[in-house]
């Protein structure tokens, strides 16, 4: 099957809104990585700067794709206060543990140093999974490649790359494109993983 998930960082936000620049962020990366695409779905965190990323893509080119929320995508369902706490403190020991390696982040340093992000990474790869269940057979047609845009956070969206060579977090905009395959009743599978950064930086 030819099933790709692009999985993009929400645009540059303040609070859960997108700012300008954000909008701006969403309306580049539709025309660079997303024009010549034909999604078939899009699928949100649930967290209204991911709907708006979405929306304001979808505005550029015109396109009115299906679009559903995941909360497997998101932290909208986790408790926020423990999570940043959490989160902080693992940010504090990997940027440490990075900068004396001379090196970037890596997602292996969230996967070892910060407990959440395996829990997040099993539901990202459960969400994953119910996506290439549901579009396994028209991915199957000779020739046809099925893409799919969910919208979510970093470090999230990148925990299901398995390479030395992706570093995280990934930045606002910026999208990881996953070559997805379903391996019978079980766990998909991801067979390559490639970058799409956004055009504008902040």
């Amino acid at each position: 099957m030819a099933l790709y998930i692009f999985g993009m960082r929400h645009a540059q936000k303040e609070g859960d809104a997108l700012t300008d620049f954000g909008r701006e962020q969403c309306e580049a990366v539709a025309q660079t990585h997303l024009k010549s695409l034909s999604i078939v779905e899009v699928i949100t965190s649930g967290a209204e700067r991911t709907a708006q990323t979405a929306q304001v893509c979808m505005q550029e080119l015109g396109v009115d794709w299906p679009i559903r929320a995941d909360l497997r995508l998101g932290i909208e369902d986790l408790d926020q206060k423990a999570l940043m706490s959490a989160y902080q403190e693992a940010s504090v020991t990997i940027k440490a543990q990075a900068e004396k390696q001379s090196r970037l982040i890596m997602v292996a340093d969230w996967l070892r140093h910060w407990e959440l992000a395996r829990k997040l990474q099993a539901r990202l790869r459960e969400a994953f999974t119910d996506i290439a269940r549901s579009w396994a057979n028209e991915a199957q047609d000779q020739g046809k490649e099925v893409h799919v845009l969910t919208v979510s956070h970093g470090p999230l969206i990148e925990l299901l790359v398995d390479s030395p060579e992706h570093y995280s977090p990934i930045n606002e905009g910026d999208i990881v494109v996953y070559q997805v395959t379903s391996v019978g009743s079980g766990e998909c599978r991801i067979t390559d993983a490639d970058f799409l950064p956004c055009p504008l930086r902040a």
